[in-house]
């Protein structure tokens, strides 16, 4: 089966090489287009590599992988060769070529030409969920593994410290930079929100603190359905948006509320008042929260929203099992 695909290589980087491991994984006969200088400058607005250097790199790498039976060429657009080769069978886009695939399709199809099989390749996002590319690395933002070369910065959209020692934690433990900042934001739901609204505002508090961060954090706690009796259980929501829009969510662990404690919250009563009079306390410590005085200080509000961050972030973790995510705001 013979494969095609092309680019610029002017920086080989990770999502390319996940574009090399589809196509071979594919054919037994590789076709690379590489884009000619000219057309490579247009493009991106700026300079790369001479064509004769970027072919003698990528070839270089090919080889050094293990990688045989491939021919590169030089294309001067954004079609090449594919509209007329009889003997290709699958081309290789992403997102972004997706359109220009299709388009090879079609001037097949006008000149008698078989459609190509079209597989689409998820693209490979860096640190901070934007996705891997030459200029990126180019200016100094990222690395070929997409590994941010500054601190990736976190605006979490509360005051609230057990917020912020939680959303703190969870990222140390995965990036090895993280600067995070608390930002007190417009509180626009309801005194104690319930079912969908925990979530819309976790949504609602990461949109408001993003800023010109790399990530923004809303985390919400509320009461939502537990059974057919009308049960609340006291849940977290996360929500992580990121600078070009795209929003993942996730939850932690909840626990059932005492039914007198759900009805007067239901009135209205703000749930931290009713929890104070309920265990007879003169304040609801901030990080034990509700349930660390409920379970004697077993578990605490932070260890909760711990989870919430966890379970949003990890869809960030692993892109590439969730490319649906990326297409909320291509």
């Amino acid at each position: 089966m013979k494969v095609a695909f092309a680019g610029t290589f002017d920086r080989i980087h990770k999502g390319h090489r996940t574009i090399f491991e589809r196509a071979f994984a594919l054919g037994d006969e590789i076709l690379i287009g590489i884009t000619s200088d000219d057309m490579a400058s247009n493009a991106r607005g700026h300079s790369v590599k001479p064509i004769q250097k970027r072919m003698e790199k990528l070839e270089a790498f090919l080889k050094e992988a293990g990688y045989q039976g491939f021919e590169i060429v030089e294309i001067t657009d954004m079609f090449g060769p594919a509209i007329h080769m009889p003997t290709l069978d699958v081309l290789i886009a992403s997102e972004e070529t997706r359109e220009t695939a299709e388009e090879i399709n079609r001037m097949r199809e006008q000149s008698g030409l078989t459609p190509l099989e079209i597989h689409l390749v998820p693209l490979v996002m860096a640190e901070d969920s934007c996705p891997i590319s030459s200029t990126r690395m180019r200016n100094g933002e990222i690395d070929a593994d997409g590994k941010l070369q500054r601190p990736l910065v976190v605006n979490v959209g509360s005051k609230n410290k057990a917020k912020i020692w939680a959303t703190r934690d969870v990222f140390l433990k995965v990036f090895k930079k993280v600067e995070i900042h608390g930002i007190e934001v417009e509180d626009k739901g309801p005194e104690n929100p319930m079912d969908d609204q925990v979530k819309e505002g976790a949504i609602s508090r990461a949109k408001e603190s993003i800023g010109n961060a790399d990530f923004g954090i809303g985390i919400e706690g509320g009461m939502v359905e537990l059974d057919e009796l009308g049960a609340k259980c006291m849940v977290h929501y996360c929500a992580i948006v990121d600078k070009k829009g795209n929003v993942t969510l996730g939850h932690g662990p909840g626990f059932h509320l005492p039914k007198s404690v759900s009805d007067m919250a239901i009135e209205g009563v703000p749930l931290s008042e009713v929890m104070r009079r309920f265990l007879n306390l003169d304040q609801i410590e901030e990080e034990k929260g509700t349930v660390g005085h409920l379970s004697d200080g077993k578990t605490t509000r932070k260890i909760l929203a711990e989870q919430a961050v966890l379970m949003a972030l990890l869809p960030r973790l692993r892109s590439d099992l969730y490319p649906e995510l990326w297409k909320q705001n291509p």
